[in-house]
């Protein structure tokens, strides 16, 4: 031992060494942090970019109809709104499984698996004991195309607060979409007049619902990482 080492200040040194460790940690945990969501934003990048292709061939067949001298037909319109309906549902999928594969978030999932309503609970075939394959793999295979149920199962799951249509407008919109999927048009016998100005709006509404999805997903990363600077 030198001379003086006698009088050095150990405990503090501990201390300090100890503060030191706690950020490093930290910042790990922020770095970790950072690359996940870069994973989640490029993944979802792309996936975006699936959707406004689709909703852009969507358009071209409004705007190829739009000819007050050549009225389009109710069914032909009816598959329009179809299709605007499937484009949102694919991206709804394809957020979720983003969702699942951040690890914090499917965690987080599977912990918040009794916030679910009963009948969110069943519609998703849940079991009482989920393992984090098992729910991503159920969010995968369900039917997800009601933006209130939508809503309802991103708080639940992942503390995620989406936008929302409005319960009657939304009910309208799935029962029209069913009556074409599964009835050619025709509800109670009669057939349902589906103009393409009605379907122009769906259109508009569907694209602005997606843009406050991502604006909802990009204030939450902003708050997470905020949280841990």
């Amino acid at each position: 031992m030198e001379a003086g080492d006698e009088n050095f200040d150990w405990e503090t040194f501990d201390e300090e060494m100890e503060a030191d460790l706690r950020e490093i940690e930290v910042l790990e945990q922020q770095i970790e942090e950072g690359f996940e969501w870069v994973d989640v934003f490029v993944d979802l990048e792309e996936k975006l970019n699936k959707f406004n292709s689709n909703m852009e061939s969507i358009y071209q067949g409004i705007v190829s109809l739009n000819d007050k001298n050549k009225p389009s037909g109710a069914f032909l319109n009816g598959m329009l709104l179809v299709g605007i309906v499937s484009a949102y549902e694919s991206f709804v999928h394809d957020l979720f499984d983003g969702c699942c594969r951040k690890k914090s978030y499917i965690s987080r999932a599977v912990s918040n698996v009794d916030k679910l309503t009963e009948k969110d609970r069943v519609h998703l075939r849940l079991k009482k004991n989920n393992t984090e394959e098992y729910l991503a793999k159920c969010l995968k295979k369900a039917t997800l195309h009601d933006p209130v149920q939508i809503a309802r199962i991103s708080l639940a799951l992942f503390d995620l607060k989406m936008p929302i249509l409005r319960f009657d407008h939304t009910e309208k919109l799935l029962e029209e979409r069913n009556v074409f999927t599964h009835h050619g048009g025709y509800l109670n016998g009669q057939p349902i007049d589906m103009k393409l100005g009605y379907v122009l709006n769906v259109y508009k509404v569907i694209y602005q619902l997606i843009n406050g999805y991502i604006d909802a997903i990009k204030g939450h990363v902003d708050l997470c990482l905020g949280e841990l600077t």
